[in-house]
């Protein structure tokens, strides 16, 4: 489907329009309508529940530490994708 310019041009200000705006309110709705407690991380901020990354921190420092348990209790992604890109450099080193 093909648009003319004057409806490319409407879709383009109404999806940057929608865009300001957001970015304008959302610093008003985080301090008054949600509460000022802010962790750092966007998706806990806004939705409520922990994305992939959250304890990706503390888990590649419980790894400096040598402490395994942790750092899988934290974020098990962190070991995994170390464990298979270690793999993935020693394959491509063989071959």
């Amino acid at each position: 489907m093909t648009f003319s310019r004057k409806e490319q041009w409407i879709i383009f200000m109404t999806v940057n329009g929608c865009l300001v705006m957001f970015i304008a309110l959302f610093p008003i709705y985080c301090k008054y309508i949600r509460g000022a407690v802010r962790t750092g991380c966007f998706m806990l901020d806004t939705i409520r529940i922990y994305c992939p990354a959250c304890g990706g921190t503390r888990a590649v420092i419980s790894l400096l530490n040598f402490d395994f348990l942790s750092s899988i209790l934290f974020n098990p992604i962190v070991l995994y994708t170390i464990f298979f890109s270690t793999l993935y450099i020693i394959t491509e080193i063989i071959n």
